[in-house]
């Protein structure tokens, strides 16, 4: 007897996700919007990620809807070993797959018509002039951008520690890389000898 294929859950208008990204930090992302499977591709949702973050694992019941913010937070980039820049200021909104999958928790759903920006629509950009990034399906690390905003107001000391530690270990990576392509070029050359 064949099993009957299920439909997965989707992501609805409304719902309330609670957020896991790093031991020890507990946040809030809303979804905004939902759109239905399309020619191109599946069913999409705008999830934003709220400012909140508790640390402890919370309910429904101890958020304030009212006062839930979506992120805003400022992107950097790399312009040269150990020299970072302001890139631009990001919101932090995304379009996500929704089809539930094990990193989803909702915990309830509310009214989102005050924290959307603006009429959101599905073009895929970076954040700017309407365009969103296209996010796939809801990942662990979702809302990593609120706790790391939160840890440099509330831990500023140990949250700068740890990016000098994170950065450090990234332009390491960089150096092991530039070694091994510049070892793999000698043998290329070697070979045609």
């Amino acid at each position: 007897m064949k099993k009957k294929a299920t439909t997965p859950k989707l992501l609805v208008v409304g719902d309330v996700l609670k957020t896991h990204p790093t031991e020890g930090y507990w946040g809030c992302a809303i979804v905004l919007t939902a759109q239905d499977k399309t020619d191109r591709f599946d069913p999409m949702c705008h999830i934003a990620v709220t400012t909140t973050i508790f640390r402890h694992d919370y309910a429904f019941s101890e958020l304030d809807i009212s006062s839930l913010q979506v992120l805003q937070f400022d992107r950097q980039i790399r312009l040269a070993p150990d020299t970072y820049a302001p890139l631009r200021r990001q919101t932090c909104i995304g379009i996500y797959s929704r089809k539930m999958n094990q990193s989803v928790v909702v915990i309830g759903n509310t009214d989102v018509s005050f924290l959307a920006p603006e009429p959101l629509g599905f073009e895929v950009g970076e954040g700017v002039d309407g365009r969103w990034p296209l996010c796939g399906p809801v990942r662990d690390q979702l809302g990593s951008e609120a706790v790391a905003s939160w840890r440099a107001v509330h831990d500023n000391e140990q949250w700068l520690k740890d990016v000098a530690a994170a950065r450090m270990s990234h332009e390491q990576m960089l150096v092991r890389l530039k070694e091994r392509e510049k070892e793999e070029r000698q043998k290329r050359q070697e070979a045609k000898r």
